[in-house]
């Protein structure tokens, strides 16, 4: 299931906790360690990955940001592979 695929792609290639969806389409990942939730979906903007700041969502969700899973499994890897540069520069 793609779900599960891109959950552990989150897991295994970027080393961050992800929140697992009940039947959603969406995830949160939490990404307190790198800093702010905004300047984060900035930077991975620019290496063309599109999140939604988690603070969009409230208070609670800051330092998280939401990623869509609808999409097929090598657009994901391909994305998480961007995630993953992005963090890192």
């Amino acid at each position: 299931e793609r779900r599960n695929f891109f959950v552990s792609l989150i897991r295994d290639e970027l080393k961050i906790p992800v929140v697992v969806p009940d039947g959603a389409f969406y995830t949160m990942v939490d990404v307190r360690e790198y800093g702010e939730c905004l300047p984060i979906a900035e930077k991975l903007l620019e290496h063309k990955v599109i999140t939604v700041p988690g603070i969009a969502f409230g208070e609670e969700s800051r330092g998280f940001l939401r990623l869509s899973i609808c999409n097929d499994e090598a657009n994901l890897a391909e994305g998480v592979q961007r995630m993953k540069q992005g963090l890192n520069n």
